[in-house]
């Protein structure tokens, strides 16, 4: 049974938004997708970043940057490497990545104030070539906040904020008075805080029902 997460009707027209308890990671399938999370390996919990493939990224970045020895570097050397190499971050933007784990997990680029339950696992990066890989021109308080907003959808994941909605017309049966709710829009994985993806839901799709888009916004 679905489980709805808000709801709203007028008339004969009712939109639901529902919790998507099959929503893929954003850190899967996703082109976009150019921050990489490099942590230690008994810390990944459950992101899918690989990290021997971070590895050879930041080894094409030594080569390229001159670092010396870089194959005989441990993980995070090459990290304290590279920072060395390029302190004005115009080749790469590392942030430090946080967990604290306590009934749940959240990830943050800034230490938790608790110290038993949370610690740092690793760093977060992306890097010149991946902004040119998806055609974005490359500066570092713009490659900052991309890595700030990564770390706050992969917590919005894994916090189980993820949506889908419906739109359905509503008619009752002439013979029997049953309601038939006619499914007429429709959309899946939607991850984000609730009501900003209601707002965008809104925006994207609720025009051609302007008496439910109004009804919709004032209920959030």
């Amino acid at each position: 049974m679905s489980e709805i997460a808000f709801a709203a009707s007028i008339n004969n027209l009712n939109f639901s938004l529902i919790y998507d308890h099959h929503c893929n990671s954003p850190r899967e399938d996703n082109d976009s997708n150019i921050a990489h999370f490099y942590t230690t390996r008994n810390s990944r919990s459950g992101q899918i970043d690989n990290i021997d493939e971070s590895i050879t990224l930041l080894h094409d970045l030594c080569r390229q940057l001159s670092i010396d020895d870089y194959d005989d570097m441990e993980q995070f050397e090459l990290i304290d490497a590279l920072k060395k190499a390029d302190p004005e971050a115009q080749y790469i933007q590392i942030e430090p990545l946080y967990k604290y784990e306590h009934s749940g997990i959240v990830y943050s680029t800034s230490p938790f104030s608790c110290p038993w339950d949370s610690g740092q696992i690793g760093y977060i990066f992306t890097t010149l070539k991946d902004f040119q890989n998806i055609g974005c021109e490359w500066n570092s308080d713009k490659a900052k906040e991309y890595i700030l907003g990564e770390v706050e959808l992969y917590n919005n994941y894994i916090s189980g904020e993820c949506f889908g909605f419906k739109i359905e017309e509503i008619s009752t049966c002439g013979s029997c008075s049953s309601e038939h709710h006619e499914e007429i829009e429709a959309c899946w994985g939607y991850i984000g805080e609730r009501n900003e993806i209601i707002k965008m839901i809104a925006a994207d799709y609720l025009d051609p029902y302007p008496t439910l888009k109004e009804k919709v916004l004032e209920s959030i």
